[in-house]
């Protein structure tokens, strides 16, 4: 759609050069044609230039959809032109105008010549075109317009016609070619689905159409049997009902494969799909960190749907595909000093469960994959709310607590974001004040090793009388639940 509309916008600038072109004659010629004469000269340019504009629009629309052509139109425009410069020849012959002013006459068959050479046959577009320049080139002959003044006449003929014909035919036969690829990219995505279809057809009749010919088969049977009162009808029965239960199964094995996406085979294939249609596909480094499964196959139903918007709702040349491993952020909250929870708890346990209390007070976001998919040429039809693509994405992503966000960006592009948390690991738990060597280290550096670490009447340490005393004053407790309770 953008290419039609620069194309137009371009030829449109031929036409306000026959504007201003007649307008310089109009003025150019004040001072030996009386005024009625030059009027009519501009009203016959006027009319030129408003039927060359809407003849040329309608050729190239004809040109390239394949309309019908504009016969009575470009007859028109014919007359017109030949009407166009018989005036200017009148001009030259009766004095009103310099001889030097004979190349004018080449300017209304130049921009016949546009629309002229959209017509389907090549050879009669030429032949056409050339009609008005003959006219032109015996008519200057017979007023003896010789040398100079005719050579130049011939020359902007040739040189005008041959360029503005050049550039309209060019201009058309490149639209041409980008309706059909458009068609061509549409014919693409209808038969990728209808392909699609059809697979999972086959799939379900390999899968359902065997075991369902053997359950009919086998309640008729078990109906005969009924009949008769043999009791082989109810082990018929149990057949069926195993069978179905085993078609179910298959079933549903089936429906997992056609649903499941997997990150790195869509990759690819969008990327190959996306360059077979022209669109310039970069794919950024993937981190070399494995995703889980839940995961890659959300992120990719992203690239299979931002492949499917960009095919069919876009007119991209180019489409970037990033996908980014962001570490959790840690927001620690305030939390108040506890007081020490045991009396007899030596210094250097205490600043331990300070410190483990702070880390547990601490709140991490989990690690999230973000996956953006960015493409120019956007139109209104892009990012539509009202399609089921993006609503049916965004749903299956909140099923493993992600988000989507498809918006335009900047210019002409268009971003899709699709936004999953990763699992968070499991936690381990390190325990403190177990008498190992680190333990008694941190105690002796905050200066109170000595105290900590120093035997008791029974062969101890001061902590473990400490403990004893503590648990006393509780209520008692086994070393077991006195060591779970020192364990963060």
């Amino acid at each position: 759609m953008h290419v039609r509309h620069y194309t137009y916008s371009a030829l449109f600038l031929f036409y306000f050069l026959e504007v201003w072109l007649v307008s310089v004659w109009f003025v150019a010629i004040a001072d030996l044609a009386e005024l009625p004469v030059r009027l009519l000269l501009l009203a016959i340019g006027l009319a030129h230039v408003a039927l060359t504009v809407v003849t040329g629009h309608r050729a190239l629309v004809s040109y390239v959809d394949g309309v019908p052509w504009p016969s009575r139109l470009f007859h028109l425009l014919l007359a017109l032109t030949l009407v166009a410069v018989a005036y200017g020849l009148i001009l030259v012959a009766t004095g009103r105008t310099n001889p030097e002013a004979a190349l004018t006459l080449a300017w209304f068959p130049m921009f016949f010549s546009g629309p002229a050479m959209l017509l389907p046959s090549l050879r009669r577009g030429i032949a056409v075109t050339a009609l008005p320049a003959a006219v032109a080139w015996l008519s200057l002959m017979a007023l003896d317009v010789t040398g100079d003044d005719f050579a130049s006449a011939v020359a902007w003929t040739l040189g005008g016609c041959a360029f503005v014909g050049f550039t309209f035919r060019s201009s058309g036969w490149i639209l041409r070619v980008m309706e059909e690829l458009h068609a061509a990219r549409e014919t693409q995505s209808r038969l990728a689905v209808a392909e699609e279809r059809l697979r999972f057809g086959r799939d379900m009749h390999d899968v359902l159409g065997r075991n369902l010919s053997v359950i009919a088969l086998k309640s008729e049977l078990a109906v005969q049997l009924a009949q008769r009162g043999s009791p082989a009808a109810g082990e018929q029965m149990a057949e069926v009902q195993r069978i179905a239960r085993e078609s179910q199964r298959e079933m549903r094995a089936v429906l997992r494969g056609y649903r499941a996406a997997d990150l790195n085979a869509e990759i690819a294939g969008a990327r190959g799909v996306l360059e077979a249609a022209g669109i310039r596909c970069s794919v950024a480094p993937v981190p070399p960190t494995p995703l889980p499964r839940e995961v890659s196959e959300a992120l990719g139903w992203v690239v299979r749907e931002g492949a499917t918007n960009v095919l069919r709702h876009s007119e991209a040349t180019r489409c970037t595909l990033r996908l980014e491993l962001r570490e959790p952020a840690a927001a620690p909250e305030e939390r108040a000093p506890r007081r020490r929870g045991r009396r007899g708890l030596g210094g250097g346990q205490a600043d331990r469960r300070r410190a483990a209390d702070a880390a547990a007070g601490a709140v991490a976001e989990p690690a999230t994959a973000v996956l953006t998919m960015e493409n120019n040429g956007a139109t209104p039809r892009t990012g539509t709310a009202s399609g089921s693509g993006l609503t049916g994405l965004a749903e299956r992503l909140a099923t493993v607590g992600g988000t989507l966000r498809a918006e335009p960006g900047e210019g002409d592009t268009f971003v899709l974001v699709g936004r999953v948390p990763l699992p968070a690991a499991p936690p381990t738990a390190t325990p403190v004040g177990t008498g190992r060597v680190g333990d008694h280290d941190a105690a002796a550096d905050d200066g109170t090793g000595p105290v900590a670490d120093a035997p008791a009447a029974d062969g101890g340490t001061a902590d473990d009388e400490a403990g004893t005393a503590a648990g006393a004053h509780t209520g008692g407790g086994t070393e077991r639940e006195r060591n779970d309770d020192t364990t963060v």
